[in-house]
């Protein structure tokens, strides 16, 4: 079991933000990398274990935001994306990560990806590092407008979260639904309305997808902090059900 947060001791070790539970005893392993910053996400492939967060550095090497290691054996890999920080920050930070066949989908507060300019989200290749042709370009007032708090992704689309009033070209509150090849808005439209953000995202087997966050509204039907949608169409989804969160 691989955890990552903000912590200084798990499984009876001293751990910094990151380790590897045994899963029958839940003691930690002898993985250690030690990341300079707290960590937000984690994808794990069969080959591969990839970690996003606040970090400049894990494993004693340079890596801004998001790192990948060896599922083998746990090493630290040269794959770097090498995000940038967004105009409000020092340093770039990653807040979500999906991973998808040979795309990794990563959101948070960034710039760009390998020098390509890709604003808080992005599809990058796991093969090298480099971004795809995803781009979204989410925007919003105030401080975090923009950010990308959570990702979901469902075959041929990514569902974000997050700080933005515009993403993929069309007005979008709070949540959307984005085609994967080059990161359009789709019709999909659950008009979030005086929420803070959606913090969470999850799609079932089934296709429902739920959404977990601080809003009091999707669709003029009262949610406190939980809603979630049914699929109709492969391009739409219509509000299902919810509760109120104390």
């Amino acid at each position: 079991v691989y955890v990552g947060g903000s912590f200084i001791n798990i499984g009876g070790q001293q751990r910094i933000f990151l380790a590897a539970i045994n899963a029958a005893d839940g003691m930690a392993t002898a993985w250690n990398p030690s990341p300079d910053g707290s960590i937000y996400a984690m994808a794990v492939s069969a080959a591969s274990v990839y970690v996003g967060g606040g970090f400049g550095h894990i494993s004693g090497q340079p890596r801004l935001a998001l790192a990948a290691f060896n599922a083998a054996d746990d090493s630290l890999t040269s794959w770097d994306p090498s995000l940038t920080p967004i105009p409000t920050e020092t340093s770039p930070f990653v807040n979500a990560l999906a991973l998808s066949g040979s795309t990794l989908y990563a959101g948070g507060g960034f710039g760009s990806v390998r020098g390509v300019p890709r604003n808080n989200i992005a599809g990058i290749n796991i093969s090298d590092g480099t971004p795809t042709s995803f781009d979204p370009n989410p925007s919003g007032a105030g401080i975090e407008g923009g950010v990308i708090a959570a990702l979901a992704v469902d075959g041929s689309t990514v569902y974000a979260g997050g700080y933005f009033s515009i993403i993929g070209g069309q007005p979008r509150g709070l949540l959307a639904a984005l085609n994967a090849s080059d990161g359009s808005a789709t019709p999909f439209n659950p008009n979030a309305s005086g929420g803070v953000t959606v913090y969470a995202l999850a799609v079932a087997p089934d296709g429902t997808l739920y959404v977990g966050g601080s809003f009091p509204t999707f669709d003029l039907a009262y949610q406190s902090g939980f809603a979630s949608f049914t699929p109709t169409v492969p391009t739409d989804l219509i509000f299902r059900d919810g509760f109120e969160i104390p």
